[in-house]
């Protein structure tokens, strides 16, 4: 019996005197199975009072010491642990914070969030264990990044970054100093949002480019009017490029071509479905729209332009002379109306049914002509009224009269060597 109690005391000896046995990562003490009598109730409390503070600080719900210095004017690499929050500053511009090896057991455990704030005056970067791979650039005054831990099989780690985001400082709001660290920011996107390159002056980034600059005398803009439609006025637009606002189109140019109060310009859209060329605003007699666009459908305008009538008997011309041939056309649209004059010298000897020829357009439909003037005519002329028809797909005003039940084709018998004609024709164009 004595001999057994020995045994057995020595036994419990031997258990009571081992090293305890420690987790990975965060090296809580394990109780000794079989062992611990007096100890594990202390040990058990001891780790889930540390795992519950660990999960805690995980979620966000308390900032731990920080581990950084207050300020640096050097790098700062973080060291272990990292804390759940990171106030950095830095006294001079250009600078990093590394974070530790990932894969190292006191780091970041997967999951894992942590929290840097920039609460110094000038921006930094956070870079991963390396020192050159960018978790998050520019970071600037007053934001916040959130650096997620993935996972940490190597000193890199893999993050999830979200932000950064903007924290309240006095009530405003610190625009990015520049394209590539914008302020705010599109999400997961330093490179477009707002920034500011100067006093006084907002600037607009997209994917690194300025795109809009706000100052106190107006507003700059790239890429507007190219190809793309745009709103707003502005004076001067210049191979798409908006430099300068104005209340009113008082002059400038649109790709090139000034604008204004006494020329007519060039077109502010050119592509495939707005077929401008021209824009003009008339303001005097000399000035013209020529084209016109308006949600695709082009209205185009042609000044005054002449055009030569042709009077024929039966289709031809021989021996026509003339003192007077001249005609003049005004297009809007697929609109034409076309005006001439004729005084001939000799009607020649071709015979037949009198007609015009000429016309600058054809015709889509019947198209109307009404004679305004004729002198030194005879036959049908003097005795009823005269017009003209142009039938559709041509450009060929028939001239007739009033034949009472209908109408009659006027011919070479209806002219005299010395007949003047005039009319104006009105029709529409395909």
């Amino acid at each position: 019996m004595k001999k057994k109690f020995l045994a057995l005391l020595s036994v419990l000896c031997l258990i009571a005197t081992a090293a305890y046995a420690t987790t990975t990562h965060y090296s809580f003490i394990l109780p000794v199975v079989g062992g611990s009598q007096n100890t594990w109730g202390t040990i058990a409390n001891t780790a889930f009072s540390s795992i519950d503070t660990q999960l805690w600080t995980n979620a966000g719900g308390v900032t731990i010491a920080l581990n950084a210095p207050a300020s640096s004017a050097a790098n700062i690499t973080l060291t272990n642990p990292v804390a759940n929050t990171q106030n950095i500053s830095f006294s001079t511009t250009g600078k990093k914070l590394i974070l530790p090896a990932m894969n190292a057991s006191t780091s970041m455990v997967p999951g894992g969030i942590l929290w840097v704030k920039n609460v110094g005056s000038n921006a930094f970067d956070v870079d991963a264990n390396d020192g050159s791979t960018a978790l998050a650039s520019g970071l600037t005054a007053g934001q916040i990044v959130g650096i997620q831990l993935l996972t940490g099989s190597t000193a890199n780690g893999t993050f999830n970054v979200s932000g950064p985001y903007l924290t309240s400082v006095s009530g405003s709001v610190n625009l990015g100093a520049s394209t590539s660290a914008t302020n705010p920011s599109i999400s997961g996107d330093l490179t477009s949002g707002f920034y500011t390159a100067g006093a006084a002056e907002v600037d607009v980034a997209i994917s690194g480019t300025n795109r809009a600059k706000f100052t106190s005398t107006g507003v700059n803009a790239t890429a507007i009017g190219a190809t793309t439609s745009s709103t707003g006025v502005f004076t001067t637009m210049t191979a798409g490029t908006v430099t300068t606002p104005s209340a009113a189109i008082t002059g400038g140019t649109i790709n090139g071509t000034t604008i204004g109060a006494s020329t007519p310009s060039t077109a502010i859209f050119s592509t495939t479905t707005e077929t401008t060329d021209n824009i003009g605003i008339a303001n005097t007699t000399t000035e013209n729209v020529t084209n016109l666009n308006v949600n695709g459908n082009a209205l185009t305008y042609a000044a005054p332009t002449s055009w030569t009538p042709v009077l024929k008997f039966g289709g031809g011309t021989s021996g026509v002379t003339y003192g007077t041939q001249t005609g003049s056309y005004t297009k809007i649209g697929k609109l034409v109306l076309a005006e001439f004059e004729i005084t001939l010298t000799s009607k020649g000897v071709s015979t037949g049914g009198a007609t015009i020829t000429g016309l600058p357009f054809t015709t889509n439909i019947t198209g109307y002509c009404a004679i305004s003037y004729y002198g030194n005519v005879g036959g049908n002329f003097a005795s009823t009224n005269t017009n003209g028809s142009i039938s559709a797909g041509t450009s060929v005003i028939t001239l007739q009269y009033n034949a009472g039940s209908g109408v009659g084709a006027l011919t070479n018998a209806d002219f005299t060597d010395t007949s003047t004609i005039e009319g104006s024709a009105i029709y529409i164009s395909p």
